[in-house]
C-alpha cells in the first residue's frame, strides 16, 4: 500500500511501472469526465470513475483483487480507507475473482486506516487488502476514479 497527493506526483511515479503515470495523466487532462468505465491501454490500463459516496465504516467491507492494482484518487469530498498489511490466511467471504476481479474477506486484525482529502490517493497491488469509501465523520457524497493497472505491466 502507498499512499500520497497528486501534488507531489512527478516525484512519486518515478518509483512506479510507467503504466500508472499513463492513468494518471489520463485522468488528470479528464478530470471532468463522465462515471464509467474509460480505456486507456485496451483492458491492461482504464481508469473508472464514480461517485460512491461513503458509508458507515462498520459497513465496509476488506477486498482484494489479483489480476488488477488499484490506484485510488479522490477527485471530491473526504473518504477513510481501512487497510491490512497482512494478507489474511483462510478464505474469502465472498470470491468474485474470476468474473470481476475481486474478492470480500471477513474482518483481520492489525487495520490500519487513511484519510483522503481532495487529489490524495492510494495504491494498493494485487492482494493488498483495503475497504474504500468509508465515512470520515459521517457519510457524505465523493467523487473518485481509480485508475486500473494489470499486474502483467510491472
Amino acid at each position: 500500500m502507498q499512499t500520497g497527493t497528486l501534488a507531489n506526483w512527478d516525484i512519486d511515479k518515478t518509483r512506479l511501472p510507467q503504466a500508472f503515470d499513463l492513468g494518471v495523466a489520463w485522468l488528470l487532462a479528464h478530470l471532468d469526465a463522465p462515471c464509467g468505465r474509460h480505456e486507456i491501454d485496451g483492458g491492461r490500463v482504464y481508469v473508472s470513475i464514480s461517485e460512491p459516496g461513503t458509508k458507515d465504516p462498520c459497513e465496509g467491507r476488506l477486498e482484494s483483487h489479483l489480476r488488477y492494482a488499484d490506484l485510488q484518487v479522490l477527485l471530491e469530498g473526504a473518504e477513510r480507507q481501512d487497510y491490512c498489511t497482512h494478507y489474511p490466511e483462510g478464505s474469502a467471504e465472498e470470491d468474485r475473482l474470476a468474473e470481476q476481479d475481486v474478492a470480500f474477506w471477513p474482518p483481520q486484525p492489525a487495520v490500519q486506516s487513511v484519510v483522503l482529502a481532495p487529489m490524495d490517493y492510494t495504491l494498493y497491488y494485487p492482494r493488498e487488502l483495503h475497504a474504500p469509501n468509508l465515512a470520515v465523520d459521517r457519510p457524505g457524497p465523493t467523487r473518485k476514479a481509480v485508475v486500473k493497472v494489470s499486474a502483467e505491466l510491472f
